[in-house]
């Protein structure tokens, strides 16, 4: 054996470095510590440790295997409660022969077409009041299990009073937002009907006044004016354009 070559059966030095901080710590690095406690009484009787980029999904499963060697073959092994991150096709797999409880993810396609087709009818009122549940037998991984859905009634009409305020606000959003929209092309229609009056009242003013030698220069000068105002009224359209309507009426 080359003596450069790892002993997998001496400890093996971790890596402390960055990944995913469960303190909201992302720019500090870390190490992990993989623990198993006993009971109610959570005294530790199980520590390893981990590099800080070690997932759960891929650190868990070792955890409970390293653990559970520990018990002789013809013993009674302990009932694990692990994290959901555990629960996959290849870990419950390799936990076949292991008594063990843990949280389906309800992001698994089977969990979400039972959660969609379980109705309230169908759940058995728990002894503990507002509790609901339903058990139901499935096979996942190719292991047999016993799933069981868990209703608190509290919790639910929270949620949809929560749900049903959000759909409010953006209701009133949504309103709030097309009011305006329609004030703004009110006012918008109101200028541009505005704009097109004042214009031909002012050619036609201009008109039939230019045979007065002394209306003359008072109407050029009040065409000069009402021509700068009218082109800053035009604002979508052409300068060039709107100032060309206005000098066809001069005298």
């Amino acid at each position: 054996m080359d003596e450069n070559e790892p002993n997998d059966d001496e400890p093996q030095p971790i890596t402390i470095t960055y990944g995913h901080s469960k303190d909201n710590r992302p720019d500090l690095k870390q190490a992990i510590l993989s623990m198993i406690c006993a009971n109610q009484s959570l005294i530790p009787v199980y520590l390893n440790t981990l590099s800080g980029n070690t997932s759960d999904k891929a650190s868990l499963p070792e955890t409970a295997k390293a653990y559970l060697a520990r018990f002789k073959a013809d013993g009674e092994t302990p009932v694990l409660a692990i994290d959901s991150a555990l629960y996959s096709a290849a870990a419950v797999k390799d936990l076949e022969d292991t008594k063990w409880v843990t949280r389906v993810p309800a992001t698994i396609t089977e969990a979400k077409t039972l959660l969609a087709e379980t109705d309230k009818t169908q759940m058995i009122a728990s002894d503990r009041q507002g509790y609901f549940y339903r058990e139901v037998a499935n096979t996942y991984g190719d292991v047999r299990q016993r799933w069981l859905i868990v209703l608190y009634e509290p919790r639910r009409k929270a949620e949809e009073k929560s749900l049903e305020n959000q759909v409010e606000r953006e209701r009133d959003n949504l309103d709030n937002a097309l009011k305006k929209l329609k004030n703004r092309f009110s006012t918008a229609k109101k200028t541009r009907s505005k704009c097109w009056s004042v214009s031909i009242n002012s050619g036609k003013c201009i008109k039939s006044a230019a045979k007065s030698p002394v209306m003359s220069v008072a109407l050029r000068r009040v065409a000069r004016n009402q021509t700068v105002k009218l082109n800053s009224t035009f604002s979508r359209r052409p300068p060039s354009e709107c100032h060309h309507k206005m000098i066809k009426h001069r005298v």
